[in-house]
């Protein structure tokens, strides 16, 4: 899971899960996005989930995600973690 109080993204954030509590600007593919109450986001979204709780702002266009991109996240989450183990053996 991803979670920022405060992201300004110039590209495309990739994850599994993102939880905007603060203000997020840019262009996010996951699988599951959250606007808690505090949260702001604006740009576009391609995701599965898409939640946005009383009080969270949106702006801007949001999507579907493909489904070929599921593999690409699986591959993404999987290179993350195995890249945090060899940093914790080294």
């Amino acid at each position: 899971m991803f979670h920022a109080f405060s992201l300004v993204v110039n590209g495309e954030l990739l994850a599994m899960d993102v939880r905007v509590a603060g203000h997020f600007e840019g262009s996010v593919e996951c699988g599951e996005l959250c606007i808690d109450p505090t949260g702001r986001f604006s740009g576009e979204a391609a995701t599965d989930t898409f939640v946005i709780s009383s009080g969270g702002q949106f702006q801007g266009e949001s999507r579907k995600r493909p489904a070929d991109n599921v593999t690409q996240l699986i591959r993404s989450s999987e290179h993350n973690h195995n890249q945090r183990q060899a940093g914790r053996t080294e």
